[in-house]
């Protein structure tokens, strides 16, 4: 319940979003996820990726706490990361396929469709796309606006990518929000411009 009363306990909030899961059908058991496809990449600072070669896809499960010191997101906040990223990057967006756990930790899973590319854009390239959504730099890693903020997304990452047509594909920065995600995604959809 983003915006909402804060619950008594990231525990609380990660147990009922869980709890929701089960009763919505969206739950998947640990076990199930290693048939989305071929494990491409073990759990790095933030996801397990998996490669489904008949969907052209990759399945992300996603621990949305990893990287938590830098995104500063709150638990109630975690399953509305990917759809800050659809309304930023439509092209590259997430689809929410369901939630698993490990060890009582929650574990989002989601959807991207392959981006055909063998080619990384510059920084120049990337700050210039940027700034056509009103993110500027906020510093050496950063690019926001008084709503968000977004990083990994340099050149040296991998989470930018020029596709075939030179259109860049961001394909998983790091979201930071700065007010709750249901503030956020309202002033995006309703047209805010920084």
């Amino acid at each position: 319940q983003p915006g909402g009363a804060p619950d008594s306990s990231p525990r609380d909030s990660i147990r009922k979003v869980i709890d929701a899961a089960k009763s919505c059908g969206l739950y998947f058991d640990s076990n199930k996820t290693l048939k989305l496809g071929e494990l491409i990449s073990k759990r790095t600072g933030e996801s397990e990726v998996y490669f489904n070669a008949a969907e052209h896809a990759y399945y992300k499960v996603k621990w949305p706490s990893a990287k938590a010191h830098i995104k500063q997101t709150s638990p109630r906040d975690w399953l509305y990361e990917h759809i800050i990223h659809n309304i930023l990057f439509p092209d590259t967006a997430y689809e929410f396929i369901g939630i698993t756990e490990e060890v009582g930790e929650l574990k989002i899973i989601l959807r991207q469709q392959e981006v055909p590319s063998e080619a990384f854009p510059t920084d120049a390239q990337i700050a210039a796309h940027l700034a056509t959504l009103g993110l500027k730099p906020e510093d050496r890693y950063f690019f926001g606006n008084n709503l968000l903020a977004i990083t990994d997304v340099s050149a040296s990452s991998d989470n930018v990518l020029l596709d075939d047509s030179g259109n860049l594909r961001f394909i998983d920065p790091l979201i930071r929000l700065k007010k709750p995600a249901s503030e956020v995604i309202g002033q995006l959809v309703g047209g805010f411009s920084a």
